[in-house]
């Protein structure tokens, strides 16, 4: 007789992540106490170690039995690496992890709790949802738009937009009606398009401020800086023409060059002034250059993160 489908598959997308694979493995082998995990590692095509920790990790007790890793040979973004996942997991609830996100003891039996609670009179059913992330600090991130760090948290799960995707659960009968993530996105808001689509569809979409996740942030774009923001730069864009949500054509390009040359500028005198003694500003600094002189050439491929064809 084949085993019962588990509760939840977390599908946690890598791409040459070894240091951190062990700790987010670890890590959400306890995120669910009273329901039943399976584990997906997508590996976008890491030429470090990242899969041979990631087959240590699925072979401890912890895991074993209950994991798999799936290798895609190159990078194909997150999206793509994440729909992967998706087509193989059992779980009728999906979560989709960083390699930096640290899930705490219980976190997935809240976040499965608000998903799975009556929904109000006249209120759609919950689709999405995400715990609460945290800098290693211990300082709350935005998760969602509407509750930044300066503004108390609330104290229940409440409806947002959309959700910082480091950590995201998904009804799995939810994502394959959304039709899964936008491939388009390869590294940067695909998780607020799939939310926006969600909103679209009548369902709700959820933070859960009780279930806490420790979330490093940056642990890949910060060894690409100016790669990154062209990934990001290209994400807003797509996002824009889908949704609407800025000004179209000749207008939101020029705002574009005038924000990234405002960003470059300000690093760029922020490095002088400390006569390029702070490394920070002046990776600041080039990065914003490289993403103005990518729009100004006409956003050329090959500039960002997402490797030649």
């Amino acid at each position: 007789m084949p085993a019962a489908p588990p509760d939840f598959t977390a599908i946690v997308v890598a791409y040459e992540s070894e240091a951190l694979m062990a700790r987010c493995l670890g890590a959400l082998a306890g995120a669910a106490q009273e329901r039943t995990v399976e584990a997906i590692v997508v590996d976008n095509g890491s030429r470090d170690a990242t899969v041979a920790r990631a087959a240590a990790a699925l072979d401890t007790p912890a895991w074993r039995g209950r994991g798999a890793i799936v290798p895609l040979g190159r990078n194909r973004g997150f999206a793509a690496a994440a729909n992967a996942g998706a087509a193989r997991a059992r779980g009728r609830l999906l979560v989709f992890v960083n390699t930096d996100a640290f899930a705490a003891p219980g976190a997935l039996d809240q976040v499965a709790a608000a998903i799975e609670a009556p929904a109000p009179p006249s209120s759609g059913r919950v689709a999405l949802a995400s715990p609460q992330l945290y800098h290693p600090d211990g300082r709350r991130q935005r998760t969602a738009p509407e509750w930044p760090p300066r503004r108390a948290p609330p104290q229940e799960p409440v409806d947002v937009a959309h959700l910082r995707g480091a950590f995201l659960a998904v009804a799995a009968d939810a994502f394959a009606a959304l039709g899964g993530f936008d491939e388009r996105f390869f590294f940067y808001l695909e998780e607020t398009d799939l939310c926006l689509r969600a909103h679209g569809q009548g369902w709700r979409v959820l933070l859960v401020p009780g279930a806490r996740v420790v979330h490093l942030g940056g642990a890949t774009a910060n060894r690409w800086r100016g790669r990154a923001r062209v990934e990001h730069a290209a994400g807003r864009a797509l996002l824009a023409r889908k949704h609407g949500l800025v000004a179209p054509g000749a207008l939101g390009a020029l705002a574009d060059v005038g924000r990234t040359l405002g960003q470059a500028l300000g690093a760029g005198a922020a490095a002088v002034l400390t006569l390029g003694l702070v490394p920070s500003l002046r990776a600041r600094a080039a990065a914003a250059l490289w993403v103005a002189a990518w729009r100004l050439r006409g956003r050329p491929d090959g500039w960002g993160l997402r490797p030649a064809d």
